[in-house]
Protein backbone atom coordinates (compact mmCIF):
# COMPACT_ATOMS: atom_id res chain seq x y z
CA UNK A 1 0.00 0.00 0.00
CA UNK A 2 1.25 3.75 -0.80
CA UNK A 3 0.24 6.43 2.03
CA UNK A 4 1.34 10.13 1.60
CA UNK A 5 1.50 12.55 4.98
CA UNK A 6 0.18 15.63 4.14
CA UNK A 7 0.46 19.29 5.91
CA UNK A 8 1.04 22.74 4.71
CA UNK A 9 3.74 23.00 3.78
CA UNK A 10 3.79 21.27 0.35
CA UNK A 11 1.30 24.09 -0.42
CA UNK A 12 -1.99 23.26 -2.56
CA UNK A 13 -2.65 19.70 -3.31
CA UNK A 14 -4.03 18.83 -6.55
CA UNK A 15 -6.36 15.55 -4.86
CA UNK A 16 -7.25 14.08 -8.04
CA UNK A 17 -3.57 13.45 -9.27
CA UNK A 18 -2.51 12.37 -5.56
CA UNK A 19 -5.77 9.55 -5.72
CA UNK A 20 -4.01 8.03 -8.53
CA UNK A 21 -1.34 7.28 -6.81
CA UNK A 22 -1.95 6.38 -2.71
CA UNK A 23 -4.31 3.87 -0.75
CA UNK A 24 -3.98 6.47 2.07
CA UNK A 25 -3.18 9.68 3.33
CA UNK A 26 -2.77 10.99 6.81
CA UNK A 27 -3.45 14.38 7.31
CA UNK A 28 -1.87 16.83 9.89
CA UNK A 29 -4.20 18.33 11.79
CA UNK A 30 -2.54 20.28 14.79
CA UNK A 31 0.45 20.86 16.04
CA UNK A 32 2.13 21.64 19.42
CA UNK A 33 5.92 22.50 18.54
CA UNK A 34 5.46 26.01 18.23
CA UNK A 35 2.79 26.43 20.74
CA UNK A 36 -0.85 25.07 19.78
CA UNK A 37 -2.19 25.39 16.02
CA UNK A 38 -3.64 23.98 13.35
CA UNK A 39 -2.34 23.07 10.10
CA UNK A 40 -3.39 26.30 8.10
CA UNK A 41 -4.33 23.59 5.27
CA UNK A 42 -5.87 20.80 7.26
CA UNK A 43 -9.96 21.95 6.65
CA UNK A 44 -9.34 21.73 3.08
CA UNK A 45 -6.74 18.60 2.71
CA UNK A 46 -9.41 16.75 4.72
CA UNK A 47 -12.44 17.93 2.75
CA UNK A 48 -10.47 16.91 -0.44
CA UNK A 49 -9.55 13.62 0.51
CA UNK A 50 -12.96 12.83 1.27
CA UNK A 51 -14.45 14.25 -1.65
CA UNK A 52 -11.92 12.11 -3.97
CA UNK A 53 -12.42 9.37 -2.05
CA UNK A 54 -9.12 8.40 -0.28
CA UNK A 55 -9.33 6.71 2.76
CA UNK A 56 -7.79 8.86 5.57
CA UNK A 57 -6.50 9.42 9.04
CA UNK A 58 -5.62 12.57 11.19
CA UNK A 59 -2.63 13.47 13.24
CA UNK A 60 -1.17 16.11 15.63
CA UNK A 61 2.75 17.07 15.81
CA UNK A 62 3.41 17.14 19.45
CA UNK A 63 5.67 19.56 20.97
CA UNK A 64 6.76 19.89 24.74
CA UNK A 65 3.71 20.98 25.99
CA UNK A 66 1.03 19.40 28.28
CA UNK A 67 0.03 16.25 26.80
CA UNK A 68 -3.67 16.52 27.99
CA UNK A 69 -3.80 19.94 26.35
CA UNK A 70 -2.56 18.95 23.26
CA UNK A 71 -5.21 15.87 22.77
CA UNK A 72 -7.63 18.05 23.71
CA UNK A 73 -6.28 20.71 21.55
CA UNK A 74 -6.24 18.12 18.58
CA UNK A 75 -9.83 16.83 19.40
CA UNK A 76 -11.19 20.17 19.56
CA UNK A 77 -9.63 20.51 15.61
CA UNK A 78 -10.63 17.43 13.72
CA UNK A 79 -14.41 18.14 15.61
CA UNK A 80 -14.16 15.03 17.76
CA UNK A 81 -14.10 11.25 17.04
Amino acid sequence: MNGIDVTIWPGIIDWNKVKKSVDFAIIKASGGDAGLYPDGQFVRNRDEARRVGIPHGFYHFAGAGDPIAEAQFFVSVIGGL
